[in-house]
């Protein structure tokens, strides 16, 4: 599974970098995993690793562009 709230910011890296990937397949994701994975990219946006914040914040842009484009 994704490593969100992994203590090494190398695996919450790999993980956010997991989660851009699956992006194109948001529309197939049931609701319930889907508020998972908001939830946990919601945490990683405070996250106290620079790197890892950053990308969180490019997720989120490309989230908020799919969700924007499929009406979700």
């Amino acid at each position: 599974g994704l490593h969100l709230a992994s203590k090494d910011w190398r695996n919450r890296s790999d993980a956010l970098a997991a989660l851009a990937a699956l992006l194109p397949a948001l529309p197939e994701v049931p609701n319930g995993p889907l508020k998972e994975l908001l939830g946990s990219l919601v945490a990683r946006l405070a996250d106290s690793n620079a790197k890892v914040n950053v990308q969180a914040l490019q997720v989120r842009g490309v989230l908020w562009v799919q969700l924007l484009i499929f009406g979700l």
